[in-house]
């Protein structure tokens, strides 16, 4: 049986015997509630040891707090811990304290949180900052976040496809495509960097080559609305209206979040069907 680090160090401290009996049953008590995944019980029992214990186990005290759902606990439990220094290493306190503001959707102090951690040379910080950036959402901080991750990392394909989206989101598209058009060849399985990219083939009315993108962002990720949105917008630049009010219909069913994005669907939508049932062919009179 593989102990948990901070049940290793519990048990390599050298107390009076009944003491070390006393750990060495907790130790196997924790051990045994990780081993059955029951974190609110695993969480329970480290609340209940005196302070100087639960700092020795601080770490699987914010991991059972993290995964037992108790952000607001575990917010508190880190900035109690980062006051006193007795948690576990600085990026453990940073990823749990940024999971718990983002959980109890705070992701404005989230954001401000990973990103100072990032700027401190917590590199994998700024991934997280970039994550509720887009969960605010805030375009330029993402751009902020992509720009550092890419400096650090110039081929990775997920990382310029955030680059690529911010400036599209921004609508920098001359800027994005061709951020866009690398992000896709070097991370071709990325959906997002397919539908920004259909984005931006749109906006300059390339609508073949923007169905070509969408198509491929569809098709990697069925439920990325902003594939669908975008296939129907090549579609309907290509006069193939009911494919285009088909998509629409598609991204709208999906549940877009953006009150003013669900809208704008629902508008197209109207206007498809009303360009359609125009067209339809109409019933012959017969004659008296």
């Amino acid at each position: 049986m593989i102990l948990a680090p901070s049940l290793l160090l519990l048990l390599c401290l050298q107390p009076a015997p009944q003491a070390s009996a006393d750990r060495a049953a907790i130790a196997a008590r924790l051990q045994t509630l990780r081993a059955a995944k029951d974190w609110a019980a695993m969480a329970d029992l480290i609340e209940a040891l005196p302070a100087p214990a639960r700092a020795e186990l601080s770490y699987a005290w914010l991991e059972a707090l993290s995964k037992a759902s108790r952000w607001d606990r575990l917010l508190a439990v880190t900035e109690e811990l980062a006051r006193t220094g007795t948690g576990p290493s600085g990026h453990f306190l940073v990823r749990f304290k940024g999971a718990a503001l983002s959980h109890l959707g705070r992701h404005r102090e989230a954001l401000e949180w990973y990103r100072e951690a990032g700027k401190g040379g917590d590199v994998s910080a700024w991934m997280e900052a970039a994550d509720e950036a887009s969960a605010i959402p805030d375009w330029k901080a993402l751009l902020e976040c992509a720009e550092a991750l890419v400096d650090r990392y110039p081929t990775n394909g997920a990382y310029l496809g955030l680059r690529g989206e911010a400036l599209a989101k921004l609508g920098r598209f001359a800027e994005a495509e061709p951020v866009l058009d690398e992000a896709v060849h070097l991370a071709p399985k990325r959906a997002m960097s397919w539908a920004d990219l259909a984005c931006c083939m749109n906006e300059r009315a390339a609508y073949p080559e923007a169905l070509e993108a969408a198509g491929r962002a569809v098709a990697l990720d069925p439920r990325l609305i902003e594939g669908w949105c975008n296939r129907g917008r090549a579609q309907m630049g290509l006069k193939r209206y009911k494919e285009g009010r088909d998509d629409y219909a598609a991204a709208l069913a999906l549940g877009a979040r953006d009150p003013a994005l669900a809208r704008n669907l629902k508008m197209n939508i109207e206007m498809a069907d009303k360009y359609l049932a125009y067209r339809a062919p109409k019933p012959v009179q017969g004659r008296r």
